[in-house]
């Protein structure tokens, strides 16, 4: 699996749980790991990847494919999607900067 993310912004009321997050994994990936400190937004990034939450700003593809967070009908479910494969022997890593 490839996927990137560009200018990702995510708010809950005051609290700015994603700032202009940008990054691509161009590799296909097999488990991919996020690393940070607490209310660091890793889990609304996550969130947002899995189709679980729609950011309020920002553009996220999967494996080319644009994810649309337009409406409730073509809002994607990845959450479905098994993100790990026990038998992969090759990891990635990225890291994201902290813009909160």
């Amino acid at each position: 699996m490839r996927v990137s993310a560009s200018g990702l912004h995510k708010r809950f009321e005051e609290t700015k749980a994603l700032d202009g997050i940008d990054f691509d994994i161009k590799e296909d990936v097999s488990v991919l790991a996020l690393i940070g400190p607490s209310g660091g937004g890793k889990s609304t990034l996550l969130r947002v990847l899995g189709g679980l939450e729609v950011p309020d700003e920002g553009v996220v593809s999967v494996s080319g494919t644009e994810m649309d967070f337009s409406s409730e009908d073509s809002k994607p479910n990845l959450a479905k999607t098994e993100f790990s494969n026990a038998g992969s022997k090759r990891i990635s890593a990225v890291r994201i900067q902290s813009r909160v």
